[in-house]
Parts: C-alpha cells; sequence; structure tokens
C-alpha cells in the first residue's frame, strides 16, 4: 500500500505496444531467441556462469549441428539476444555460422528485433507478452523451471499462461520449431486467450498516457 487512492491509479497499456508491428518476412523467416536472467548468477565469475546449467543449455543449442542443419536447409536466421542484466557474459557464448547471430544488449533496439523476427522463443520472460501483441509463434524453454520457481517464483500458473509448445527432448524441440514457424493453428486460439488476459487495452496508449499525466498535474 503506497497510499494512493484508486481514482489516483489511472490504468493504461503501455506505450511501447503503441509502436509494434508485423515487419516478418516468411520468406526470410528469423527466429528470435531471448531468455530471461536468473538471480543466481549475477556478478558470478565467468569460470561460474561457463558451469551452470544457463551456460551449457544454450551454448549447446547455439552449437547444435542438427539446428544448424536446419537453419540452412529453411534458410532461417537465429538470433540470440541474451538479457540485460547478464549482458557482461555474452562473449561466453560462441556460433561459427552465419545464420546464428549473437547480438549484445543495447546494440539493436529490442522493439526492432521483435517485430522482425518470425518466431520468439524464451523461457519465463514476460518479452511474450509484448510478443503476443504481434500474433505470431511462441516456443518456450523452461528447462530449469523447479529452479527458478524456488528462486524467483511465477505470478500465475505458468502452464496457464504460456501459449506454446514446451518440448522436452532436443528432437522434440526440432519438430516445433519447424511446427510453429509452417504450421502454427494449434496455438492460435490459446494465444489469443492469454493475449485478452494481459493485454486488454490495445489502442494506442501513448497519447491517454500524456493525457492522464496533464490532468493530474492540473489537479
Amino acid at each position: 500500500d503506497f497510499g494512493y487512492r484508486p481514482e489516483q491509479i489511472p490504468v493504461t497499456g503501455l506505450s511501447r505496444w503503441d509502436v509494434l508491428k508485423d515487419r516478418s518476412d516468411l520468406s526470410h523467416p528469423s527466429i528470435l531467441v531471448m531468455p530471461t536472467w536468473r538471480s543466481w548468477l549475477e556478478d558470478q565469475s565467468d569460470e561460474t556462469f561457463r558451469q551452470s546449467s544457463y551456460y551449457r543449455e544454450y551454448a549447446a543449442l547455439l552449437n547444435d549441428p542438427k539446428l544448424r542443419e536446419f537453419l540452412h536447409q529453411t534458410h532461417t536466421e537465429l538470433i540470440f539476444y541474451i538479457h540485460p542484466k547478464l549482458r557482461e557474459y555474452i562473449s561466453a557464448f560462441h556460433a561459427d555460422d552465419p545464420l546464428i547471430r549473437l547480438i549484445p544488449f543495447g546494440s539493436v533496439p529490442l522493439n526492432q528485433l521483435i517485430m522482425k523476427c518470425s518466431m520468439l522463443i524464451t523461457d519465463y520472460s514476460s518479452i511474450y507478452i509484448d510478443y503476443l501483441l504481434l500474433e505470431r509463434p511462441i516456443l518456450f524453454l523452461p528447462y530449469d523451471r523447479e529452479a527458478y520457481l524456488k528462486t524467483r517464483g511465477f505470478n500465475f500458473d505458468y502452464d496457464e499462461v504460456t501459449p506454446g509448445p514446451k518440448p522436452k527432448s532436443y528432437a522434440e524441440f526440432l519438430n516445433s520449431i519447424e511446427g510453429l514457424l509452417y504450421n502454427e493453428m494449434n496455438y492460435v486460439e490459446n494465444r489469443k486467450k492469454i493475449e485478452r488476459k494481459f493485454n486488454k487495452i490495445q489502442k494506442p496508449c501513448s497519447e491517454d498516457i500524456c493525457r492522464m499525466v496533464k490532468m493530474m498535474c492540473i489537479r
């Protein structure tokens, strides 16, 4: 309780939503891999970070020969974008392949990456809630869900609010990617349901926010 009355708390959408437009191109598809941070890895040494399951999982993904084969067969680009709280560790990752790009935080505006990509792969990041507005497929990789639940926790039931496949094996992971890129009708209605839950206000929000701030200042 911060001492505000209900009438002092205007409910708006987020102004960053106003610029989101679908700029994906299925003739040149791209996949954005954007895992969230792990609080237990902040300020750790490089050696400790490299020993973590977070590093091992994503380093293996970026260098998997079957994934690379899929990317080249489908002419798909994969973009790995590390969370800003772990950006100092981006140099630990390597991918010697022209179709895999490792993008340091801040080097490319995130909204441009979101609008361009044909599909999002994430774990627990709330970025998928923004991405729902673009009505494009999402794949979830909650490989350390129990550890994350114990340290950070969830505000909602994870399975109920994540509208996309959660593969349990690497073969299933590759099949899910192909299925979502080229035949992803199974999750369309589920995405719409979750979008309505989290993104109730979808009209241009910047104007409303400015108007409400002005009204509060006048008071």
